[in-house]
């Protein structure tokens, strides 16, 4: 019971939202809000959602560079995403797929957010 309110307490204020991922930007976007994204990979077979495209990337990224709030993003490792991004900090990991067991497949992403501005 005492984990279920530490949760409570831990999202009160999050809200997720089902929405075209430039319509959720320009709807929350304030100095105070962070936006956590996860946008399709790229050069992928997902099955669940269409693959992202560079130039998708490229225009998700102009996006970024306008919004008030601070953001983090995950995509996937490839050398067009680093480029993109190569004025961010990257941080590569390796993460399981989905849920998973220790005996299953593992994949390299990209944790990528604006570098601290003015020694911040």
């Amino acid at each position: 019971m005492e984990a279920i309110r530490q949760l409570n307490v831990r999202l009160d204020r999050v809200t997720v939202e089902n929405l075209d991922w430039q319509k959720c930007l320009d709807l929350y976007d304030r100095r105070e809000t962070f936006f956590f994204c996860d946008p399709p990979y790229t050069g992928c077979q997902a099955g669940m959602y269409a693959a992202w495209t560079i130039a998708d990337v490229q225009r998700f990224r102009e996006r970024l560079d306008r919004l008030k709030g601070k953001w983090l993003v995950t995509l996937n490792d490839a050398p067009e995403i680093r480029k993109i991004f190569s004025d961010c900090k990257i941080v590569a990991i390796a993460r399981a797929k989905g849920i998973t067991t220790a005996r299953e497949k593992t994949y390299r992403e990209l944790v990528i957010f604006p570098q601290a501005h003015g020694g911040a």
